[in-house]
């Protein structure tokens, strides 16, 4: 029905893995401070555990031994992943759990009550309870979140109803206008210029070239942010290089979680200083045409250093002066590991220190530093990236890295993370674009 292949289902599974196994690494994120953070999770924790113990209990007598297993184990695997949904990413995300574990203990009630004892009934009395409290939690913690987030919510319900009114009254017509209404919207946010062909845009706004009508040909990956392992970046850069590569493409430097910038689909951005042309300048997004021949790049190694958490290192005076591209190792131990599995571990920042002398600190997705990334300069913004293509080094020289400092962001480095950092510094080396 979409146009997609059969054939293409195996990728389409391996692509979800990947993006699955590598949200922990990437996403994780940690915006309720204090004991909250702790209690938080732990109150679910506990109503999940009440839940379950109701399951069983009503479980017992009614099937047999197997069917009982595969039941608990069913609900615990829901209730793990409602878990890891809410906690890795810890912010707003954080209301799904209480209220999905409330859901379905009001869900499971009617059903099982009838099938309870005395014993049985209060224990899930105690899980419909804590679940309650657990949302009304969440939503103390998110006061200055919750209310907006409500309205919100509310007001998008009955603008649906409303909508569905239009069309029941009005046929397609009154949608037809909101649509072109918010299209409208769009572009006077978003100047674009029109293109011919094949478009992308990066590092994400999909909704802008789709509002213009483009033909829009997104890579695999198709929002950078959420190429965070290697394979999937790889996925992307390659695209570039193949037939499948768009002729135009709209291209910004945002992030997020104060990432440093080159770490979203970082591997491309060498394929687009050589593969494509800069064109223009529109709004904040910079026009770059695919080339007529592909330009080439090669990265020169300069050196190898040995970097420790909390200790500056300085880099080489051969790794100055020009675009340096950086392999960082940062391995984790065997607890990370295991931590990662059943909730997530600290991540890991790097602050930077550039000839201005201003220091910085990013966060640094640990996957992606292994591969390689540009280090230096400091890419922030579609300005700075125009003049990385142009190697303007006047104007970005200051934004040269001259020392780094690992450290993480929560915890003790040393339990999640192996003492020594390696790193590998090349030269990017690769012909100037026109001014």
């Amino acid at each position: 029905m979409a146009g997609q292949r059969f054939g293409d289902v195996w990728s389409y599974v391996r692509g979800s893995y990947l993006i699955t196994a590598g949200y922990n690494g990437a996403m994780a994120r940690e915006t309720i401070s204090g004991a909250a953070c702790v209690a938080e999770p732990a109150t679910y924790v506990v109503g999940a555990a009440l839940a379950l113990a109701a399951l069983a209990l009503w479980t017992r007598g009614r099937a047999p031994r197997g069917v009982a297993v595969v039941r608990a184990a069913g609900m615990a695997a829901i209730l793990f992943i409602v878990f890891k949904l809410s906690f890795v990413r810890h912010d707003k995300h954080g209301v799904t759990a209480p209220f999905t574990a409330a859901a379905i203990a009001l869900v499971l009630a009617p059903a099982m009550w009838g099938g309870l004892r005395r014993g049985g009934k209060a224990v899930l009395c105690a899980a419909i309870a804590v679940g309650f409290f657990a949302a009304a939690q969440a939503v103390a913690l998110r006061q200055n979140y919750m209310p907006e987030h409500m309205r919100g919510a509310s007001g998008r319900i009955a603008s649906n109803f409303a909508a569905a009114r239009r069309l029941a009254t009005d046929g397609e017509r009154g949608l037809s206008k909101s649509y072109r209404g918010a299209r409208k919207t769009t572009m006077s946010e978003n100047p674009l210029p029109w293109v011919e062909g094949s478009v992308d845009i990066y590092p994400y706004n999909q909704g802008v070239v789709i509002a213009y009508g483009m033909k829009y040909a997104p890579r695999p990956v198709f929002q950078s942010y959420s190429a965070y392992l290697p394979e999937l970046a790889e996925l992307n850069a390659a695209h570039l290089r193949g037939m499948e590569a768009p002729g135009t493409l709209f291209f910004n430097v945002a992030t997020i979680d104060e990432r440093f910038p080159a770490m979203d689909d970082g591997l491309s951005w060498p394929e687009i200083l050589t593969r494509y042309d800069l064109q223009a300048k529109e709004g904040k997004f910079l026009v770059f045409k695919r080339a007529e021949a592909a330009r080439s790049f090669s990265l020169v190694e300069k050196t190898r250093l040995e970097a420790a958490f909390g200790e500056w290192v300085e880099l080489p005076e051969e790794a100055r002066g020009g675009p340096v591209w950086a392999k960082v190792a940062v391995r984790p131990t065997g607890f990370n590991r295991v931590a990662a599995i059943f909730y997530k571990v600290p991540w890991v920042n790097m602050t930077v220190r550039t000839k201005s002398g201003e220091e910085k600190t990013y966060r640094l997705v640990t996957a992606i530093a292994a591969n390689g990334f540009l280090l230096s300069p400091v890419v922030e913004d579609a300005a700075a990236f125009a003049r990385l293509a142009t190697k303007d080094w006047d104007a970005l020289g200051e934004a040269g890295v001259e020392a780094v400092r690992f450290s993480v962001n929560d915890g003790d480095a040393m339990r999640y993370y192996e003492a020594q950092i390696g790193m590998e510094l090349f030269g990017l080396d690769y012909p100037a674009q026109a001014q």
